[in-house]
């Protein structure tokens, strides 16, 4: 169930204009969850909270998936080191759990 919630999360695609990093990732990621995710009250207030402990880079790849950005997506995972970009993939498998309280 976490990991149908995870592609439901990264792969929902919708326009917020241009990516830039920091508080519009984290608002990327807070609309995204509240609209695409069924979870407790709180939980994405903290996803949004947490992906402003990513790097610059792993926030606009984050923010450019959400957005369904795809050349900007594809253009951040051809620049970041692979730990990066592997650290998007995982950082909701490991953060959805720990902000939902479970």
């Amino acid at each position: 169930m976490i990991k149908n919630l995870f592609l439901v999360f990264l792969f929902t695609a919708a326009s917020h204009g241009p990516v830039l990093a920091g508080p519009a990732e984290q608002d990327a990621v807070r609309v995204h969850c509240e609209s695409d995710l069924n979870v407790p009250p709180g939980t994405c207030d903290c996803l949004a909270g947490k992906t402003g402990e990513m790097s610059e880079g792993q926030q606009r790849l984050l923010a450019a998936m959400l957005t369904g950005d795809e050349a900007t997506a594809a253009g951040l995972r051809a620049e970041l080191p692979v730990q990066e970009t592997v650290g998007v993939a995982t950082f909701h498998l490991h953060q959805v759990p720990a902000c939902a309280g479970g």
